[in-house]
């Protein structure tokens, strides 16, 4: 997805200009037609990111969504992850951004459109029957008589949701204490690592223990910015890994209110999986006993 820019050079333009670009930027990268689309055809992935995306959005009419970051529920855990599958689901001509977005979802370079804002635009549904294609994969989903690839897919895709999850709990934690991201391939790293062998619920427990942990020491030592971002990151890095030793069962976290339940996951965990929570407090067993 592109990222937009410096926005300083995009007074000079009038409104009318602007539209114009949106208009040419849109037609250069999406198409309008209507493309047929069935259930069964789907990835796993798009299945459970097209009916969660049409759940938390507003429909409203010429098949058209409103944007993600108005939805009364988040989409997704995390924006990266969001914007991974509304990505997937532009690629797949399930849906497109369409020229009718605000001009502040777009962002101007001077003469021309750099970028735009994932969780802004708003995006015209492609099929011809949007929900019709919903009942669609509501009804194979509920089943339980999923296609061959959907059984392969599962445990792959929970894996990237729990990820989100864990990810975006861990990062709100630094926040809470006013410390910085650290360096974002060590993060993903520590994330994956703690998921082996624990659920979403348990990486809760393991990262609040290391925000408490980190938290002393910023007394202690005064730890600040960077500095205490890596040392809560070592510092879970070492509990995951003694625990893994140690064989030490880690508790159960709760959700917070400030991260509810995404769309996503509850469409995943109640619709697909018909697991609940149980999908947030244990690591599902899939079809094809693999989750990696």
């Amino acid at each position: 997805m592109s990222e937009p820019g410096d926005t300083a050079n995009a007074s000079a333009l009038s409104e009318t200009d602007k539209q114009k670009l949106v208009h040419d930027y849109c037609k250069e990268r999406w198409h309008a037609n209507s493309v047929p689309a069935v259930a069964r055809s789907l990835t796993f992935p798009l299945a459970v990111s097209y009916l969660a995306l049409l759940r938390a959005c507003e429909v409203r009419e010429a098949n058209i969504l409103g944007p993600v970051d108005r939805a009364a529920i988040q989409f997704a855990p995390g924006t990266r992850f969001g914007m991974e599958l509304l990505r997937e689901l532009e690629v797949a001509d399930l849906v497109a951004v369409s020229d009718m977005s605000d001009l502040d979802a777009f962002s101007f370079d001077e003469c021309k459109i750099d970028g735009y804002y994932p969780y802004r635009v708003i995006r015209k549904i492609l099929v011809p029957n949007p929900m019709g294609l919903v009942s669609e994969i509501s009804d194979l989903a509920l089943s339980g008589k999923w296609p061959e690839p959907w059984l392969a897919e599962a445990g792959k895709f929970w894996k990237r949701l729990a990820f989100g999850e864990a990810r975006e709990y861990f990062l709100h934690t630094l926040d809470r204490r006013r410390m910085p991201d650290p360096d974002a391939a060590r993060t993903d790293a520590l994330i994956k690592d703690i998921l082996r062998d624990h659920s979403v619920s348990q990486s809760y427990s393991l990262i609040k223990e290391a925000g408490k942990e980190t938290s002393d020491q910023v007394i202690r030592k005064r730890l600040r910015g960077q500095q205490a971002a890596s040392f809560m990151l070592e510092t879970c890095q070492r509990n995951v890994d003694s625990a893994r030793i140690d064989g030490r069962v880690i508790p159960n976290e709760q959700r917070i209110d400030e991260l509810p339940q995404s769309v996503v996951s509850f469409v995943l965990h109640n619709v697909f999986l018909k697991i609940g929570e149980k999908g947030f407090t244990s690591v599902p067993a899939f079809p094809n006993g693999n989750i990696r």
